[in-house]
């Protein structure tokens, strides 16, 4: 386990119930012992951290004692030079420190407002033990995942829901079927309530202000921002582009102090991070991908890390890997990610546990195709064919819920289908709200992509990852995001409709451009499209591209042998005397096996 953690008191002070629950909550966390981990107990709040296994300082816990301020982070946080210089000066304190060490001064100047001076992927909580204060904050995307509960006396927080549980503060458990309707449906839960009952999801870019009179909470950023800006011509927004990005990338080097991982696919996403990176940051780059020995996610990474001399593993996924890695990786995936990724992404944590054993940072191209993307999606993963239907209705969700009732999805609860349609129909009217507020249907996909689908998905996954290092994108940078939205680039200039080629051709020539601007030699090696970036830009290279997007498509492979591992788990489940009165799991009908098994160890994991 690794996070943040904490309980605020409502109603008088921290007393020693407090803290057995807060010592209770970290034996029960999954945690190593040999992880940095800091608690401070203050009169109205115990909260404290756990840094990832390989994170050899803990430098996520600051406590500025000439101001009475302590705080606790998950995730990365950058501040800038001019706030840097302001505080040096303002509190005459020594230069040389990490970003982390500046927070508390911060806070002290800034109060609430803080969240305007700092950029990153990160919940924080601050607190002021001359008054008593404190301050609950996450990032504009709200990308780490962090769970909530509160009743009358107590506030809790935690970057895992099994702490919350362990905490005690729950009269009982109970499961909420709704929420996993949700995510069999949507592939994940578009609303902010989670499998356990009145355990919820702090929505994206929050405060909680915690005084000694009240708690209240408040939205202080929207996507809004990125629409009405005038488009940068074509070479203004390419060097936009360009500039941004790499300042982006730059700014997590910085906080480096030597090896950093990047993972390396077939893919564009992570051969344009690789092209910023080298030749200067060669030396401290260690290169991995994963894949059967012959995907293209192995053999392509391989050509490139030899023919450039790079530092690079990988990870076979072959029949030895199912036998040998895949239960542990599968069950750890399920447990680090709180139910929400399935036994099918294992690989990807098996790789990350093993890289952290090189460096404690990661690099990656993550999200980077979904800021890229223009026109209407397909369904698959990230956002399945109901929820694009949701977008395209305008979030009229009548014919949402008539599809549900005719999935059977619904059959294996133990509990009464007309509360669950009910109770998701609430959930439903309330995202209708809330995406209502956007004029355009581009508006509204864009609004769903940076606000909900990029925290659901995509930071579900990372707060897994997280437990081994700390993980990275800088395509979900804000400062890039914003540059982003004022190109020509910009996905929301497009909408959800199917666009000619000349259009989706821009983006891939961007791409290429951006490598040929950066590295020029990674260009020229093939990529999982079956085409090279260097190929974009020529006449025969372009008779390629149309021949392989429509006479010569190429065969859908088990890139990942992932075939095999619903048999293997349903095995372990069955092993295990899965108690079947909480999910029917042996239902085969069901279309994403793979969500109802995870679901089901996590729910029969939670309940021991």
């Amino acid at each position: 386990m690794a996070g943040i953690f904490g309980i605020i008191k409502k109603k008088g002070n921290i007393q020693s119930r407090e803290i057995e629950m807060i010592n209770f909550m970290q034996s029960k966390n999954y945690y190593s012992s040999d992880q940095k981990k800091q608690i401070k107990e203050e009169i109205k709040s115990i909260f404290g951290n756990i840094c990832p296994i390989n994170h050899k300082v803990n430098d996520h816990f600051q406590y500025a004692k000439m101001i009475g301020i302590s705080c606790v982070v998950d995730g990365n946080v950058f501040v800038n030079d001019d706030a840097k210089k302001l505080i040096i000066n303002k509190y005459n304190i020594d230069s040389n420190k990490s970003d982390y060490f500046y927070l508390p001064f911060l806070y002290d100047i800034y109060r609430e407002s803080i969240v305007f001076h700092l950029t990153g992927l990160y919940n924080i909580y601050f607190y002021n033990n001359i008054d008593h204060s404190s301050l609950l904050i996450n990032d504009r995307f709200g990308y780490l995942p962090l769970f909530v509960y509160e009743n009358g006396e107590e506030f809790v927080f935690s970057s895992k829901i099994v702490s919350i549980i362990t905490s005690g503060v729950l009269s009982k458990i109970e499961i909420d079927y709704t929420s996993i309707a949700e995510h069999l449906f949507f592939h994940y839960t578009l609303s902010d309530s989670t499998y356990i009952k009145k355990i919820k999801t702090l929505s994206n870019a929050q405060r909680v202000i915690f005084s000694s009179k009240e708690i209240y909470k408040n939205s202080y950023w929207s996507v809004d921002e990125f629409f009405g800006y005038d488009k940068l011509n074509k070479s203004h927004s390419k060097g936009l582009f360009d500039q941004s990005l790499k300042s982006s990338i730059l700014k997590f080097i910085s906080h480096i102090p030597g090896k950093m991982n990047i993972s390396l696919t077939g893919g564009w996403d992570s051969r344009v991070v690789l092209s910023y990176l080298l030749p200067k940051y060669k030396d401290i780059l260690n290169l991995y991908s994963f894949g059967t020995q012959i995907s293209d996610d192995i053999t392509i990474p391989h050509e490139i890390a030899k023919s450039e001399s790079l530092n690079y593993t990988p990870f076979i996924l072959d029949n030895e890997y199912l036998a040998h890695n895949f239960i542990t990786n599968a069950k750890n995936t399920i447990l680090f990610s709180n139910g929400t990724r399935n036994f099918k992404r294992s690989h990807y944590l098996y790789a990350i546990k093993e890289m952290a054993e090189k460096s404690e940072y990661f690099i990656s191209g993550i999200f980077g195709d979904e800021v890229m993307k223009v026109g209407k999606p397909m369904g698959g993963e990230v956002l399945s064919s109901y929820t694009i239907n949701l977008i395209e209705s305008c979030f009229k969700f009548e014919s949402t819920l008539d599809s549900l009732k005719k999935s059977n999805i619904l059959e294996i609860f133990p509990v009464d289908s007309n509360d669950v349609i009910a109770e998701l129909s609430a959930r439903l009217e309330s995202l209708q709200r809330i995406f209502n507020h956007y004029e355009t249907m581009s508006q509204k996909y864009v609004a769903f992509r940076f606000e909900l689908n990029l925290r659901k998905y995509f930071g579900a996954e990372i707060n897994c990852y997280n437990d081994f290092a700390y993980s990275y994108s800088p395509f979900i940078d804000y400062d890039f995001l914003r540059n982003y939205s004022k190109t020509i680039y910009f996905c929301g200039n497009y909408g959800m409709k199917k666009n000619s080629i000349a259009i989706k051709k821009q983006t891939t020539n961007l791409y290429a451009d951006i490598v040929n601007i950066n590295y020029p030699g990674l260009a020229k090696y093939p990529t999982s499209r079956g085409y090279s970036m260097n190929d974009v830009n020529s006449i025969k290279g372009n008779i390629k591209i149309l021949y392989n997007k429509y006479f010569h498509k190429k065969k859908q492979e088990d890139a990942f042998n992932t075939n095999p591992t619903n048999a293997i788990f349903l095995s372990l489940l069955e092993n295990n005397s899965i108690d079947e009165k909480y999910m029917g799991f042996r239902n085969l009908d069901i279309l994403r096996l793979e969500d109802l098994y995870s679901l089901t160890f996590w729910i029969n994991e939670i309940l021991k």
